[in-house]
């Protein structure tokens, strides 16, 4: 019989807490989260709605400290 292998999740609660709190300190307003964990937010401006990615929002990779 095989092992079971799981697939990690594509983000986590503390993950899309991390962009939405990466957005409200740079003056956006949180309109939403869509499906795959994408946070949507606005700018006040009229023209597209910006997006909160991965790479942008602060990582627990990226701000660990060794």
């Amino acid at each position: 019989m095989g092992s079971l292998v799981t697939l990690p999740l594509p983000y986590t609660q503390a993950s899309i807490r991390r962009r939405i709190a990466a957005a409200k300190k740079e003056g956006l307003r949180v309109k939403g989260i869509s499906v795959d964990g994408t946070v949507l937010v606005d700018d006040g401006d009229n023209s597209a709605p910006e997006v909160a990615s991965s790479d942008t929002a602060p990582s627990k990779w990226k701000d660990a400290e060794a």
